[in-house]
């Protein structure tokens, strides 16, 4: 192993760890920024921040938070819904006003 893949790698109790650099190249990502979201919002486990520098267990995974249950389905199928109400309520209201003043 180069000496360059080996400055972000770790054994601690047995474990390995790695970098915040280290773990990108592991998983495959380009950048950093991916990884660093899901430290600060606490979504790797077993990660732990020492100093400034974080280290995260070689085997850890990013929890996924999108939804994936249809959520979205149902707020728009009730946006929809309202908006056809509020639709014809106007309608209603015009048509009223139109036949007043008739």
């Amino acid at each position: 192993m180069s000496e360059e893949k080996e400055q972000h790698r770790f054994v601690i109790r047995g474990g390995i760890y790695m970098t915040v650099e280290g773990y990108r190249r592991y998983i495959g990502y380009s950048t950093t920024q991916a990884i660093r979201t899901a430290l600060k919002q606490g979504r790797i486990v077993g990660a732990v921040k020492i100093g400034s520098t974080w280290i995260i267990p070689r085997d850890a995974i990013i929890i996924d938070t999108s939804i994936s249950h249809g959520g979205y389905r149902e707020l728009r199928r009730i946006k929809e819904e309202y908006r056809k109400r509020t639709e014809e309520a106007l309608a209603a209201k015009e048509a009223k006003q139109y036949n007043r003043s008739r």
